[in-house]
């Protein structure tokens, strides 16, 4: 066999941690809110398609679908012109230990691309007024050759890396907009 036919790359990933000023639940329930904002026009669309809950275990089970204009650099446009597709996200929210994880996955163009990001809110365990978040975010690129599946998986690496600055201002503004109000009390301020 060619080599290239048995050749995979390694994956190529990027970790940060934040601290929010607020609480878990404000920042939590901003969270839910987060979609869709001017601020990030790539996610049209999200839908719920499972939820359970763990009245026992005060767990939160949730999948989402999202439908994207997937952002990437021009190069790997001219690559795959079809720039649209889907995204899923399974959600555990952990109320008992102030801790929710979503793990999300790109669905379209998986045979040439994998991604997964792993996100985590949890309470700070020294200061409960502040929210500790992680995020986790790793690529794999096949079939395209090696070098060029470096490139890419770089350049979608170092790209993750800056949306996930403007991730971070856009949950601000939704957590600073939710403490600004009596949010726990009028849902309709969300």
């Amino acid at each position: 066999r060619p080599r290239t036919a048995l050749h995979r790359f390694k994956m190529r990933f990027f970790e940060r941690r934040h601290v929010f000023p607020h609480d878990w639940e404000t920042c939590t329930s901003a969270w839910w809110a987060k979609y869709p904002n001017p601020d990030q026009p790539h996610v049209k669309r999200t839908d719920t398609v499972y939820r359970n809950i763990d009245k026992e275990d005060q767990i939160l089970q949730v999948r989402r679908i999202f439908a994207l204009d997937y952002q990437i650099p021009d190069w790997i446009q001219k690559l795959l012109p079809k720039m649209q597709g889907y995204a899923m996200e399974d959600t555990t929210v952990d109320l008992k230990n102030k801790k929710l994880t979503a793990v999300g996955r790109n669905l379209s163009f998986s045979k040439i691309c994998q991604s997964r990001e792993v996100i985590t809110y949890e309470q700070d365990p020294n200061d409960p007024s502040k929210t500790i978040y992680t995020q986790r975010m790793s690529y794999s690129i096949n079939g395209i050759g090696a070098v060029l599946g470096r490139k890419a998986e770089r350049a979608a690496t170092d790209f993750s890396a800056k949306k996930a600055q403007a991730g971070d201002a856009v949950m601000t503004k939704r957590i600073d907009s939710l403490a600004a109000t009596d949010w726990r009390n009028d849902t309709t301020t969300w």
